[in-house]
């Protein structure tokens, strides 16, 4: 079979199947690769987001209501960096 997609039925009036694409091989690791980097520069980003709201917490009083709201926040991206070093590993693991 061809790579190529015939979006013609067959005589049986099904399509033809899509072209075979695997897990493994340098396009798989390429993806892998490029992956690894988006989540990289994700995680980057949401701990410099983290480290502003921490910064933003320091400057109020305590008993300023916007702590809360902004305490809120820092466990929301907090949690979204766990999720998102989770799956780093997994990316690197495929890589391997």
């Amino acid at each position: 079979m061809s790579d190529e997609i015939n979006d013609e039925p067959n005589a049986d009036g099904r399509l033809d199947p899509q072209p075979d694409v695997t897990s493994s091989g340098p396009l798989a690791a390429n993806a892998a690769e490029q992956d690894l980097k988006a989540t990289a520069d994700s995680i980057r980003a949401d701990a410099g987001r983290l480290a502003t709201i921490e910064d933003d917490k320091l400057a109020r009083d305590a008993d300023d209501p916007e702590v809360g709201r902004l305490s809120d926040d820092a466990v929301e991206l907090a949690q979204r960096i766990v999720r998102q070093t989770a799956a780093e590993r997994e990316l690197s693991q495929e890589i391997r």
